[in-house]
């Protein structure tokens, strides 16, 4: 619930809606300690769930780009990202 109310944050800024900080980086705060502390964990074990990783990518792309907030760190923002471009290939329907 919370990636989709970011999800609709991060929408409000695209169209130059002013989204309140202090609600925003504890939302993003509680997603980062989800997706480490669950989320991996259960990828990794299953080989699934990229799909999740890269809408959270794409949501923390967008709310970095237009709220200036650097969220996580740049070191734990980089793994999500090669995890969503290494599984490309299961993310893609066939043509």
């Amino acid at each position: 619930m919370t990636l989709y109310l970011l999800h609709g944050f991060s929408k409000a800024l695209e169209f130059g809606v002013d989204v309140p900080r202090e609600m925003v980086k504890p939302a993003w705060d509680y997603m980062h300690r989800h997706y480490l502390d669950d989320i991996v964990r259960e990828m990794m074990a299953h080989d699934s769930g990229w799909e999740f990783v890269t809408f959270i990518n794409y949501v923390l792309s967008i709310i970095q780009m237009r709220h200036g907030t650097r969220i996580p760190s740049r070191p734990q923002s980089v793994r999500p990202c090669s995890i969503s471009v290494s599984n490309t290939g299961s993310l893609t329907a066939p043509i």
